[in-house]
């Protein structure tokens, strides 16, 4: 059963509302429409969320360079609760730091170092 906005007895505003009944007993509620609303939508982002990240792992651009990490639940902003965290894997980062080392020796030749690119 959906009630909608309505005035109480005591002249209070009530949102609107569900709930199941059953052989004229309350089964399920009344729990307010908003609130599971809100869940759904919330449900429904973490599912386009997850769907994405799986699209990504599956079709990188430079197949092994990238990796992804799921950042846990408490240290999540809650302004801002990002699950997943992409960057470049441990492995590449080494490579990376060695190419650095290596092009310090040729410096001189063009005057830039790896610190000159953007990350």
């Amino acid at each position: 059963m959906i009630r909608n906005f309505r005035f109480e007895p005591d002249g209070k505003l009530s949102a609107p509302d569900w709930r199941r009944d059953r052989a004229g007993q309350t089964e399920y509620g009344p729990l307010l429409i908003v609130e599971d609303m809100r869940v759904g939508v919330h449900n429904l982002l973490t599912l386009a969320e997850d769907v994405l990240v799986m699209w990504a792992v599956d079709h990188p651009a430079v197949p092994g360079m990238m990796g992804i990490s799921v950042i846990p639940e408490g240290k999540r902003n809650p302004a801002c609760p990002i699950k997943y965290k992409m960057g470049l894997r441990q492995e590449v980062v080494g490579q990376l730091a060695g190419l650095e080392g290596i092009a310090g020796l040729r410096e001189g030749s063009s005057g830039a170092t790896m610190k000159d690119f953007p990350t």
